[in-house]
């Protein structure tokens, strides 16, 4: 863990801290030792939180000097568990966690088909789940390494497939999208060989956290303070999201994020001028990695 204090100006001193890790010191990475699909066999477990993997922050993940991908987190939890094990998942597609096909209501979960319905109804649904993933990823996923080790497989799976297997259909793991296949796509001669021990190392997680102590800071008070009324972890989060996390992601363009709409709050909000402050700060940082 690398351990980083800004020295630019006061007010962000005070209320912006980041940390930097490896995914080797807070994740347990091994190749699985099942029958996989494809190229996607590795397993990723957190096995460690850190001082300050909660509250109000930003995170960057990087593989090598690239950014990848940027996002808030705005939760109690921890941010290892809840946030950057799934994202190595439906980043990389390497692990056996990964879905590449979101169930909706009212869908079916693997478990229901398995129980109720006859192996041809089985064979039925999954066939509509591959015609899914191939219309869902038609355009993204045209690397030929990546067609034959991870589409191809899957468009072979059947009725008779491991239930471990067959969760890849049925979005009973965790989800990616068209944004991070095009990642994978993209890396994927690269990604495909990766061991557990090159992840660890070509991998960076950045956390700017939002500082819960800089109580000299509007936007900081506002956030951490629970006696408030009228002002919902609903209402801040959205603000995060819209006025730190959007700005930064349509600044640095990440290539496995999506969009995100930015709404401007007035500039008579006296904690506004620590958004705009923490936006500046992190653009600089990642600008100049």
């Amino acid at each position: 863990m690398i351990d980083i204090t800004t020295n630019k100006s006061e007010e962000i001193v005070n209320i912006l801290n980041r940390t930097s890790w490896k995914p080797g010191e807070i994740f347990d990475i091994k190749k699985s030792t099942h029958e996989c699909v494809g190229a996607m066999d590795l397993e990723v477990t957190p096995k460690q939180r850190f001082d300050g993997d909660s509250g109000y922050g930003i995170y960057l993940i990087w593989f090598d000097s690239e950014l990848l991908y940027l996002g808030s987190f705005c939760g109690p939890k921890s941010i290892v568990r809840d946030r950057w094990s799934k994202h190595l998942s439906t980043i990389t597609l390497r692990f056996r966690d990964v879905s590449l096909v979101q169930l909706r209501s009212p869908d079916p979960t693997l478990n229901s088909l398995l129980g109720m319905s006859t192996k041809g109804d089985l064979e039925n649904y999954l066939l509509r789940q591959k015609e899914k993933l191939s219309a869902r990823y038609s355009g993204v996923m045209d690397n030929p390494r990546l067609m034959k080790e991870v589409l191809n497989p899957l468009l072979e799976l059947n009725s008779s497939s491991p239930k471990a297997h067959l969760n890849h259909l049925m979005g009973d793991r965790v989800n990616t999208s068209r944004k991070r296949v095009s990642v994978a796509n993209k890396y994927w001669d690269q990604f495909r060989s990766l061991s557990p021990s090159d992840i660890c190392a070509r991998f960076t997680f950045d956390y700017f956290r939002i500082n819960p102590l800089a109580r000299d800071e509007g936007l900081s008070v506002w956030l951490y303070d629970q006696t408030r009324q009228n002002e919902s972890k609903a209402v801040k989060k959205k603000y995060v999201q819209s006025n730190i996390e959007a700005p930064l992601i349509s600044r640095l363009v990440p290539p496995a994020n999506g969009t995100r709409d930015e709404v401007r709050m007035p500039d008579d909000i006296a904690y506004h001028t620590n958004a705009i402050q923490i936006v500046d700060e992190i653009q600089n940082y990642a600008s100049s990695r």
